[in-house]
C-alpha cells in the first residue's frame, strides 16, 4: 500500500525505490471491475493527506529511533522524496516508479530541486537497467513498503544488497503475511498471493544478503507491519573499504563483526548485556545456534518465535526430539486398518489464548497458503459452532438439564473463599478439602471436572486459576459455546502446518534423540549452559554451546510413556519411567535447587492417569443414532457426559473427516474415562482392564443404544490409549515445584512445556506451551515485542455479571 524510494544523506549519494505509487499486482493479468477498484483505492490512499501526515509525523521519527534521522517516504507522486531531501539534507536523490505516471507527477512536485533529485521509470529488481546502478554505489536505499507488491520479493532485496556499499544502511517499512491475509486487506487491495513473508521471514532474507538490522527493527498493529534499519555488513568479495576507518565503528558495540576488523581485534564485545530489571539484550550473529529438547508444541513454538521475532536463522536452530514424531500431545494418526488414534483433545477459547493465536496468525494452513491457521480455526469455529444438546446423561439415557449449575449457597461460599486465599496460604492443598460432598453431586461440577479433566484430590490452586481463567465460560458451560476447535485434529491442523513453516527455513528435527543432560557454568550469579548431552541410536552425543547459543528445555510431558491397547487388549499401564522427558528434568533438578521438584507431579501415577478412546466407524449408524438422540450434528455438540458411570465417561463426536487420512465413508469420534479402576456399569472390568471393544460395549449401554449393539462392534476398530502422566500437572504442589521458564541468573537457556512456573496462567492448555515459549525466547534474546498479556475475565463488569448471574441460578 506504501511506496518507497533510495537517498543521500547530508552529502551521501542516497537512492529511493519506489515500486509504483499507483501500480498495483494483479494475478494472471486481472483487469476486472474488482480489480480496478482496488487499484483506485489504493492510489488514493497512498497520496491522501493522511498518508502524508502518517509519514511525516508517525513512521519518519520511529524509524529515525530505530536507527538513523530518517524518514518514511511511500509515494511515488515525490512527496517523500521531498521529505528526504528536506529533512535529512540529501545532496541528491535517486527515485525509481514503475508508473510512469507516479514518476511524472513526482517530476513536477520536485523540479525545484534541479539536479539534486532524478525520478526515473524502473524496476526494483533491475536498478542497473533502471538507474545504471553498479554494484555498491548507493550510501542508503529505501524501502518503504514496496518489496510486498514485488512477486520475486527476494530478488528485490538481493538487488538492495547489490547497490548498498559496506557500510551503507537498507531503512525498510513492510507490509507482512499477517496483514495481507487479513480479509479487510484481501478485499480491498490486490497483492501477490504466492511466497508472501512474516516479519521473520524478512529479516532472515536480510541477513541471508549480508543486511543485518539486529536490535533495530519492530513490529507493529499485531505484527502487520515491520520496520527497520539494516546495514550492509562488509563481505569477502567487497574489498577494502572506501576509506581506513571499518564502518563497524559505528555500529552498536553489542553488534560483533564477522570479518576482520581492527576496531573490534582489540576490545571484543561481550557475549550479553544485562540492560534492566530481569531484561536481557544478547547478542545474535548468523552463527547463532538454538537447541531444543523436545518436539511438543512449546518447542515447535519457540522455533517460530526465534525465526519470526528474533531473527535466527532456521538452518540454525536443531529440535532434538525423542518420539519419530513431534507435536507432543497435540497427536493425531493411525489408518482405517489399525483404527485411527487421537490419545486427546484440546479444546481452544478466542478470549484466553492469546498467544497461541499470535503463533498461528503467521502460519499458513496446508491447504490454503493465503489463510492463516488461526483464521480457519476462527472461521471453521463459526461455521459449526458448538452449542450442546446433551452435555449430561443419566443413567436412565436421559438428557439432564445442565444450565441448572445445582450449587447450594454452601457451595458458592466454598467457591468464594477458594477465590479469595492467596496461593501461597491455599499451598498444596487438595480441591477435597475445600468443599462439602455436595458440592462433588452438582452438574456444575460434572461439567466442569470433565472439561478441564480434573480429579477431586487435584490441586485447588489449579482449580482456582482455572476459576479465574474460564470464568467467561461459567455462563455457557451447560453448551460450550465457547470452544473453539480446528478443522481436523490438532496435529494435522495445528502440528504440521507449524513443521512445513519451519522446515521450509530449514530448521533442523533430529528424531529419535534422547537429550540427558546438561552442564551448566556458574559465575558473578550469572549461569549458563555449556554443553547438551543426549543419545542417539544408543550412542552417546554431545552438543557444546558457544558464547552466543541458546537452549530451550522441554521439562516432564504429560503424554510420556502412553501405551496403545486395541480391540482385543487393553493398554499396558507403564509405571517404570521409559521416556526421556522425566529422566531429563529428574537429572536438572539435582543440580540446582530451584530447577523444580518432579517427583511432585511423576511421583503418583495412580492419581494422574486416566484413558481414552478412539473409534473408527465402518458404518455411519453410531453417528447417526447419536445425532438424533443429541439433536447435534458432528462437530457442534461438545462433550457428551455420562455423569452417573461408574467410569465417568465422557464422548466427543467431531466434525468429519477428524484425520487428514480418513476416507470419505469412515467416521471417528474419540472420549475418555476418569475413574479407570471402577468396574463397569455393563461390563464387569475396570475401565484399565477392558480392551476397545469393551470399553464399545459400556459406551452404547450408556446411550441406550442396546438395540444397535451388534452391527456397532462388528462396524467399529477402538483403540484405548492409557496416559499415566496425563493429568500430572494438576498435582497438589507448592509454588517452588515447578521452576520459572527463566531461571533466577539464566543467560542463555529457559525451561518450557506444563512443569513451569507462569504465574496466573493454567496448565493443560496449549495456551500455557506457547506463552511459556514466546516468554523464554523473549526474555533471553531480548525482543523488543509485548508478550499479550493473560486475559482476566472479571475484570470485564459485563463479563463478570454474566457470571455471578450464571453462579447465583
Amino acid at each position: 500500500m506504501f511506496r518507497g524510494h533510495a537517498h543521500k544523506l547530508a552529502g551521501l549519494r542516497l537512492k529511493i525505490k519506489p515500486a509504483g505509487h499507483g501500480t498495483i499486482f494483479r494475478p494472471g493479468g486481472e483487469t476486472s471491475l474488482l480489480a480496478l477498484l482496488r487499484d483506485k483505492t489504493e492510489s488514493v490512499l497512498v497520496n491522501s493527506g493522511a498518508r502524508r501526515a502518517l509519514q511525516r509525523f508517525y513512521e519518519a521519527p520511529l524509524l529515525a529511533r530505530l536507527g538513523g534521522r530518517v524518514l518514511e517516504i511511500g509515494c511515488g507522486s515525490g512527496y517523500g522524496t521531498r521529505l528526504i531531501l528536506d529533512r535529512f539534507g540529501a545532496a541528491t536523490v535517486d527515485a525509481v516508479d514503475l508508473d510512469p505516471r507516479a514518476v511524472e507527477a513526482a517530476r513536477r512536485r520536485l523540479a525545484g530541486y534541479g539536479e539534486r533529485v532524478r525520478p526515473a521509470v524502473g524496476d526494483a529488481t533491475d536498478l542497473r537497467t533502471a538507474l545504471q546502478a553498479e554494484d555498491r554505489s548507493y550510501d542508503a536505499v529505501f524501502d518503504f513498503a514496496i518489496i510486498h507488491h514485488i512477486e520475486d520479493w527476494r530478488a528485490a532485496v538481493a538487488e538492495v544488497a547489490r547497490v548498498l556499499r559496506p557500510g551503507g544502511r537498507f531503512y525498510f517499512e513492510e507490509v507482512t503475511l499477517t496483514a495481507l491475509n487479513r480479509p479487510a486487506y484481501r478485499r480491498l487491495f490486490q497483492h501477490p498471493d504466492q511466497d508472501r513473508f512474516t516479519a521473520g521471514d524478512f529479516l532472515a532474507e536480510l541477513a541471508r544478503h549480508g543486511l543485518h538490522p539486529d536490535q533495530r527493527w519492530r513490529t507493529r498493529i499485531g505484527g502487520d507491519y515491520l520496520l527497520g534499519v539494516a546495514e550492509r555488513r562488509p563481505a569477502a568479495s567487497d574489498g577494502p573499504p572506501d576509506s581506513p576507518t571499518c564502518t563497524a565503528s559505528r555500529r552498536s558495540a553489542r553488534i560483533p563483526c564477522r570479518a576482520p576488523c581492527p576496531a573490534l581485534t582489540s576490545a571484543a564485545p561481550t557475549p550479553s548485556t544485562r540492560i534492566g530489571k530481569g531484561q536481557i539484550m544478547t547478542t545474535t550473529t548468523s552463527d547463532t545456534r538454538a537447541y531444543l529438547a523436545g518436539g511438543g508444541i512449546a518447542s515447535l513454538a519457540a522455533a517460530v518465535f526465534l525465526i519470526r521475532d528474533a531473527g535466527l536463522h532456521g538452518e540454525n536452530i536443531h529440535i532434538l526430539e525423542e518420539l519419530p514424531l513431534a507435536g507432543g500431545a497435540l497427536d493425531g494418526s493411525g489408518d482405517l486398518e489399525r483404527g485411527f488414534v487421537a490419545r486427546g483433545g484440546r479444546m481452544l477459547e478466542e478470549e484466553a489464548y492469546v498467544c497461541l493465536w499470535n503463533l498461528l496468525e503467521s502460519i499458513p494452513t496446508l491447504t490454503d497458503p493465503t489463510m492463516t491457521v488461526k483464521d480457519e480455526v476462527w472461521e471453521f469455529s463459526r461455521q459449526w459452532p458448538s452449542h450442546s444438546g446433551a452435555r449430561l446423561i443419566d443413567r436412565h439415557h436421559t438428557i439432564l438439564d445442565a444450565a441448572d449449575l445445582g450449587l447450594s449457597v454452601r457451595d458458592r461460599a466454598e467457591l468464594v473463599r477458594l477465590l479469595a486465599l492467596p496461593e501461597h496460604v491455599i499451598g498444596a492443598r487438595r480441591i477435597d478439602e475445600f468443599f462439602s460432598p455436595h458440592f462433588f453431586a452438582t452438574n456444575f461440577w460434572a461439567m466442569w471436572r470433565t472439561t478441564f479433566a480434573f480429579q477431586n484430590w487435584h490441586s485447588a490452586i489449579e482449580l482456582k486459576r482455572y476459576m479465574l481463567r474460564f470464568a467467561q465460560e461459567l455462563p455457557r458451560i451447560h453448551t460450550l459455546a465457547g470452544v473453539r476447535r480446528t478443522r481436523l485434529n490438532q496435529y494435522d491442523s495445528i502440528v504440521r502446518p507449524v513443521q512445513q513453516w519451519l522446515a521450509e527455513r530449514g530448521v533442523v528435527t533430529e528424531h529419535g534423540t534422547t537429550v540427558t543432560d546438561a552442564d551448566f557454568t556458574e559465575e558473578a550469579g550469572s549461569r549458563r549452559i555449556t554443553a547438551l548431552h543426549f543419545e542417539r541410536d544408543g550412542k552417546p552425543g554431545s552438543y557444546e554451546l558457544g558464547d552466543q547459543d541458546y537452549a530451550f528445555l522441554t521439562l516432564g510431558s504429560m503424554t510420556a510413556d502412553a501405551a496403545h491397547g486395541t480391540d482385543d487388549r487393553a493398554p499396558e499401564l507403564i509405571r517404570d519411567r521409559r521416556d526421556g522427558a522425566w529422566r531429563l528434568w529428574e537429572t536438572l533438578a539435582r543440580k540446582a535447587s530451584d530447577f523444580g521438584r518432579p517427583n511432585t507431579f511423576d511421583g503418583n501415577i495412580d492419581a494422574n492417569k486416566w484413558e481414552s478412546f478412539t473409534l473408527t466407524m465402518r458404518s455411519p449408524l453410531l453417528l447417526d443414532r447419536i445425532q438424533d438422540f443429541s439433536g447435534n450434528a458432528p462437530g457442534t455438540g461438545g462433550l457428551m457426559t455420562f455423569k452417573d458411570s461408574a467410569w465417568l465417561m465422557s464422548l466427543v463426536v467431531p466434525h468429519q473427516p477428524y484425520f487428514a487420512a480418513q476416507p470419505e465413508d469412515v467416521y471417528t469420534a474419540w472420549g475418555y474415562g476418569l475413574f479407570l479402576d471402577e468396574k463397569g456399569d455393563y461390563v464387569d472390568r475396570t475401565m484399565a482392564e477392558a480392551t476397545g471393544q469393551e470399553i464399545l460395549t459400556e459406551l452404547v449401554h450408556q446411550l441406550g443404544f442396546d438395540d444397535a449393539a451388534a452391527e456397532i462392534r462388528a462396524t467399529t476398530t477402538v483403540v484405548p490409549v492409557m496416559m499415566p502422566h496425563i493429568t500430572s500437572q494438576f498435582a497438589p504442589r507448592k509454588v517452588e515445584d515447578r521452576p520459572l521458564v527463566v531461571p533466577r541468573g539464566a543467560t542463555n537457556f529457559a525451561f518450557l512445556g506444563q512443569y513451569t512456573e507462569i504465574p496466573e496462567d493454567v496448565v493443560f492448555t496449549v495456551e500455557y506451551s506457547v506463552r511459556g515459549a514466546m516468554h523464554g525466547v523473549y526474555e533471553l534474546l531480548g525482543v523488543d515485542r509485548k508478550i499479550p498479556g493473560i486475559y482476566h475475565a472479571l475484570a470485564d463488569p459485563k463479563t463478570a455479571l454474566d457470571t455471578l448471574k450464571a453462579a447465583l441460578a
